[in-house]
């Protein structure tokens, strides 16, 4: 019992010293150093630095829980938080690549899809056998579980307004049912405000390793969602046939279902950007011009 209490005590001075390292990757695990302080419990006295230890453990607690807060869950907060981030992961991979392979099924190309690809869904996935409604607007595929919907459709439902083409001019008599709104995403820079203050932290979670990854692949999304807009609206001059209009309608569309489809809200301006681009078209495409946020 004396030998594993001076192999703990050892480990404990090992661990404090760690956490003061510069790089995150360096700091010790908080699964593990929590694993130790349990072992702790069945000696009458604690270690050197084992309260300084339960304190650092106690951020981690704190920050996943405000993570619970952000993500309106209850629970559990290591495993809530957890299984959140990895539905964004999974979510948002789907979503934020332009990738044929992950946006549809391969067709002949044709004027309306050049690239010879049709978005399917707001999960961008190539599956068909669950798809239920459309769009009786812009014609788009929807499965049920994707719409994410606050109000389930009813099953006999099979043609409905989606959330990009949810306008009363759409639908003046009523006659379709609207998708109703989404439930709210959760803000990017919320998000990257709770992610930085993880990364401080003296010990190491996978929670924030995680939640890195989500920022750098929504940053990166945006970034090349824009360069991809300026060379589709370079190409073809200011003139296009209404052909030739529409295709630069669903493309940025494609981009907006993305959006729509993403577990995160990237930027207002940058949804608010693709509309006016589409509005613009509608009205004119020699007015529509990239505006960066």
């Amino acid at each position: 019992m004396f030998n594993r209490y001076k192999t703990i005590e050892k480990e404990i001075s090992m661990l404090t010293k760690e956490t003061a390292a510069p790089q995150l990757m360096n700091r010790p695990d908080y699964e593990y150093v929590n694993k130790i302080v349990e072992q702790i419990k069945i000696f009458n006295c604690k270690p050197t630095n084992t309260k300084l230890i339960e304190k650092y453990l106690e951020q981690v607690t704190n920050w996943l829980q405000e993570g619970l807060a952000l993500f309106e869950l209850k629970g559990n907060p290591i495993a809530a938080v957890k299984q959140q981030l990895h539905a964004i992961t999974k979510r948002n991979d789907a979503c934020f690549k332009f990738e044929p392979a992950s946006i549809g099924l391969l067709q002949k190309p044709n004027k309306m899809h050049p690239d010879g690809y049709e978005s399917i869904c707001l999960c961008h996935s190539a599956d068909l056998r669950s798809i239920a409604v459309s769009c009786r607007v812009c014609r788009e595929k929807y499965h049920r579980k994707c719409l994410r919907l606050v109000k389930p459709l009813e099953r006999d439902v099979r043609e409905i307004i989606c959330p990009l083409c949810r306008t009363e001019d759409n639908d003046p008599t009523g006659q379709f049912e609207t998708a109703p709104p989404d439930p709210p995403r959760i803000d990017l820079s919320r998000f990257e405000k709770w992610v930085s203050a993880g990364e401080v932290l003296p010990l190491k979670c996978v929670e924030v390793l995680l939640g890195q990854r989500i920022v750098i692949k929504a940053h990166e999304f945006m970034a090349e969602a824009w360069r991809r807009i300026d060379r589709e609206l370079a190409t073809g001059g200011p003139y296009l046939d209404s052909m030739q209009t529409q295709a630069r309608i669903n493309f940025l569309k494609s981009i907006l279902r993305r959006l729509v489809g993403a577990e995160l809200e990237l930027d207002n301006d940058f949804e608010a950007n693709l509309h006016s681009l589409i509005d613009d078209l509608d009205r004119g495409p020699s007015k529509a011009k990239v505006v960066q946020s």
